[in-house]
């Protein structure tokens, strides 16, 4: 969730007016790489990021479908 900061910082430009007729947009997707949507929902909870625009529902992979490192 490296994104959390991010997001705080565009919220709070955005929040203090226009900066020269420009508001900073932005949309988050999600991988969905939690199978437990009550696991993920906890992440976003607790580092006060929305709701994603986008899941992709991917979800985890299993070993045998990885590419070897």
């Amino acid at each position: 969730m490296k994104v959390a900061p991010l997001i705080k910082c565009i919220q709070a430009r955005n929040g203090k007016g226009e900066h020269d007729g420009v508001r900073l947009a932005f949309r988050l997707v999600h991988t969905g790489q939690h199978y437990d949507e009550k696991m993920s929902n906890v992440f976003f909870g607790e580092l006060g990021i929305p709701s994603p625009d986008i899941n992709l529902g991917i979800g985890s992979v299993p070993m045998r479908f990885k590419p070897p490192t």
